[in-house]
C-alpha cells in the first residue's frame, strides 16, 4: 500500500492509484479555487460545456433548424453549438473544443443531445464553481417543451 500527499488531502491507494490521486488533484484545486483569479471567462476566454448552458441563467436560448442539424444559440457570450443530428456521422477524428461534440435525437417531444471531446478545463454548475474536468467528460441532456415551458435536465458522465 502507497501512500500519496497532495496539500492537506491525503489516500491510501493499491491498484487504482491514478483515479485516486485524480480526485484528490480535482479536489484540491477546487478547494483553492480563486473566482477572481483562476476563472478562464475574466481573461477574455468563452466558456465552454457545461457553463455555457448551466451559468445562462434567464439569459435567451434558441433552437434553429439547420439542414439535417440544430443550432442551439445563446445569448450566454453570443455562442452557437451545432447539434449533429445524423446517426451515420462518425465521431473518431473529431478534435475537442470547449464546447465539445454534441450529437442529438428525438425521444418522443424530448431532444436528447450527448456532447463528448469537451476541452473546457472547468466544471461549473453553482454553487460549484472551478472542479476541473477532463476530455472524458459526457454531458447529457434532455430538452422537454411542457405546456410552453422548457424543461432542462442535465446528466455528467466521466468516461
Amino acid at each position: 500500500m502507497k501512500k500519496k500527499k497532495l496539500g492537506s488531502s491525503t489516500s491510501f491507494v493499491h491498484g487504482k492509484e491514478k483515479e485516486i490521486i485524480c480526485h484528490d488533484m480535482r479536489k484540491y484545486v477546487w478547494q483553492n479555487y480563486d473566482f477572481f483569479h483562476d476563472d478562464p471567462v475574466l481573461n477574455c476566454n468563452l466558456p465552454g460545456m457545461p457553463r455555457v448552458i448551466t451559468m445562462a441563467g434567464s439569459r435567451p436560448i434558441e433552437f434553429e433548424k439547420h439542414g439535417n442539424d440544430i443550432l442551439l444559440h445563446s445569448e450566454n457570450f453570443n455562442l452557437t453549438r451545432v447539434i449533429h443530428m445524423e446517426e451515420d456521422e462518425l465521431d473518431g477524428d473529431i478534435e475537442s473544443t470547449p464546447l465539445g461534440y454534441s450529437r442529438g435525437h428525438w425521444n418522443g417531444d424530448t431532444l436528447i443531445i450527448t456532447t463528448t471531446h469537451i476541452s473546457w478545463p472547468l466544471f461549473e454548475l453553482p454553487p460549484l464553481y472551478g472542479i476541473p474536468q477532463s476530455e472524458e467528460m459526457k454531458i447529457i441532456e434532455q430538452f422537454t417543451l411542457i405546456d410552453n415551458e422548457l424543461v432542462y435536465d442535465l446528466s455528467l458522465i466521466h468516461i
